[in-house]
């Protein structure tokens, strides 16, 4: 699934878990994941947002959401990922059901820490990448599956909705062999930002 040395694996995670806690301080909305207003305190804020690896692949367009300028894809394997539009994206010229070129800057973990006893976390905050605002969320996950091959984790949010998270950083890479399922881990990751949605002519 990779293109080039630039490209990375594809990682179309279903949206619906811990996401939830970005999207609802941005005012998008994520099934499954709707935290009240205290849940989204930012008095811990998380780590500054990488830029990551763009992913470039073909994808099917599953919703625009223009007050939100967010775009569903569905990616050739069936899993679907949700991205914040960047400045050079038109969404007057997406509509649901057409394929694009899609290049973006897929979820990734900035943080990934044994979970602490107490109230699980889920906080939310705004970050700058790839000149795009988007949101950066920290919460309280279970491990659901562990690809260090691929170097992504499956995690499962306190709301029960999976996401499939890209795991960048070569030190947190490293710990991924002591990462099990069923572990709670304090994650902390960005949201997918696109930086361009291209219509393919049919």
């Amino acid at each position: 699934m990779g293109k080039t040395a630039a490209v990375v694996v594809l990682v179309l995670g279903s949206a619906a878990c811990a996401r939830g806690a970005a999207a609802q301080s941005a005012g998008s909305r994520h099934p499954g994941e709707q935290p009240s207003a205290q849940h989204r305190a930012t008095t811990e804020a998380p780590p500054a947002a990488k830029a990551a690896s763009l992913v470039n692949t073909t994808a099917k367009v599953e919703k625009v959401d223009k007050s939100n300028g967010l775009v569903t894809l569905r990616g050739p394997k069936g899993r679907t990922v949700e991205v914040k539009a960047g400045p050079e994206v038109d969404l007057n010229r997406l509509h649901a059901g057409d394929t694009v070129q899609a290049t973006y800057y897929e979820e990734v973990v900035v943080s990934l820490a044994k979970a602490s006893t107490g109230t699980p976390k889920m906080s939310s905050m705004a970050v700058k990448r790839g000149g795009v605002t988007a949101m950066q969320a920290t919460v309280t996950a279970r491990i659901v599956s562990v690809d260090p091959r691929n170097n992504t984790i499956v995690i499962r949010g306190p709301m029960g909705g999976e996401e499939t998270l890209k795991v960048d950083d070569p030190a947190l890479r490293a710990r991924l062999k002591d990462v099990r399922p069923g572990d709670a881990f304090d994650v902390t990751y960005t949201q997918a930002v696109a930086v361009a949605l291209e219509p393919r002519k049919k």
